[in-house]
């Protein structure tokens, strides 16, 4: 057996089995068989060696290394490796395997990830290449009180461009939806070493909200390696801020995302607010991209800040819309709106005052939330 896809680089354990009615067939000289032979996409041999019996599992293993420099499957053209057995009676037998090579699945651009958005079900693959072999290394996963809360060996995947990557997956199911930090520690021959990454693992729902963002922010779908583009971890975390930014306007409260994604007519504000973020984001990026350029016969001119600056202002006048008195159209008058409709549900003034000579006595449990929280009404 041979893993269906291996990369440039890779090391991997084949094995082989060669069994009569359940017991290993004896080969003619153990030396000599049960031979290999792996094959390139033009049938040339890259490597060859002999099987060597587990005698736990009855079954032959070998190891073998894809070529840094090796040519890569197609569709049409596979590598191969072909297993023969000569037994005591001469007689031959052969398997041969086909799958496919291909360069390790990373990109360059990962690595300008600040952070990695994840859902909790499903496994999350993370890489890293560093220039030359690490004598150990090793992958960590801490919460926000510094806890660690999983520890991975990480996996060789490959060699490509002269960097030799490593591999962490992280098993679905075990994170909750929370925030973690984690940390690669590996040792080169300058010592030991950190790479540092934030992993945000989230709710599904949460990938709506991302994708009505992104429906929104970035209607072109701009390429995510320019400076320009949006991963997911970027819109996530204009969400989050979003969230707190609409929390705090008028009155404070601590709505959850779900609160957002569930509650009619709140679903937009916090596409705006997270927008509005985003935007500023962008407006720090364009300004750092803003240039001129005037030839013999051409003149050209960059600057998208002024339209941003005019939607990023578009946007907050809607968010603090209502805000003055009589509330109003925009999300201010939207959430004092709620807060009179609902105000047993989202907050609680607790005032204390002294009882020196007053006659003892207990509060107007049916005091409204506007004399409670007289800003409501302005």
């Amino acid at each position: 057996m041979i893993e269906r896809l291996l990369y440039t680089g890779q090391t991997s354990t084949v094995s082989a089995s060669f069994l009569d009615n359940g017991i290993p067939i004896t080969p003619l000289d153990p030396i000599l068989y049960p031979n290999y032979a792996v094959f390139d996409t033009e049938g040339d041999v890259v490597s060859f060696g002999v099987g060597t019996l587990n005698v736990v599992s009855n079954i032959y293993e070998a190891t073998i290394t894809i070529p840094t420099s090796a040519k890569t499957s197609t569709p049409t053209h596979k590598w191969a490796i072909e297993w023969e057995l000569l037994d005591i009676n001469s007689k031959a037998y052969k398997l041969r395997e086909f799958f496919d090579v291909a360069y390790p699945n990373f990109k360059e651009l990962e690595l300008k990830e600040q952070k990695k958005v994840t859902l909790a079900n499903v496994p999350l693959i993370l890489h890293l290449p560093i220039p030359s072999q690490a004598t150990s290394i090793s992958f960590g996963v801490y919460d926000l009180n510094n806890n660690q809360v999983l520890s991975i060996i990480p996996l060789q995947e490959g060699v490509y461009n002269d960097y030799y990557l490593y591999k962490a997956t992280v098993p679905a199911n075990s994170l909750t939806h929370a925030t973690y930090s984690a940390l690669w520690k590996f040792k080169l021959e300058g010592g030991e070493e950190v790479y540092y990454t934030t992993i945000d693992v989230i709710e599904l729902s949460a990938m709506k909200i991302v994708s009505d963002l992104r429906l929104f922010i970035d209607k072109s779908l701009k390429e995510i390696d320019l400076s320009m583009g949006y991963r997911d971890s970027d819109l996530n975390s204009f969400i989050e801020m979003g969230r707190g930014l609409l929390n705090s306007i008028v009155q404070y409260t601590t709505w959850p995302l779900s609160f957002y994604a569930t509650t009619p007519g709140f679903q937009m504000p916090l596409v705006y607010a997270a927008a509005w973020h985003g935007l500023q984001s962008q407006f720090m990026c364009a300004g750092d991209n803003v240039f001129d350029y005037a030839g013999a016969a051409v003149s050209l001119s960059v600057d998208h800040t002024g339209y941003l600056s005019e939607q990023i202002g578009r946007l907050w006048d809607y968010i603090n819309g209502g805000a003055g008195g009589g509330g109003g159209a925009g999300f201010a008058g939207l959430k004092k709106a709620y807060l009179r409709a609902y105000p047993q549900n989202n907050f609680h003034l607790g005032v204390s005052t002294p009882a020196v000579n007053r006659r003892v006595g207990t509060s107007n449990t049916g005091t409204s939330a506007l004399s409670r929280a007289p800003w409501l009404s302005r």
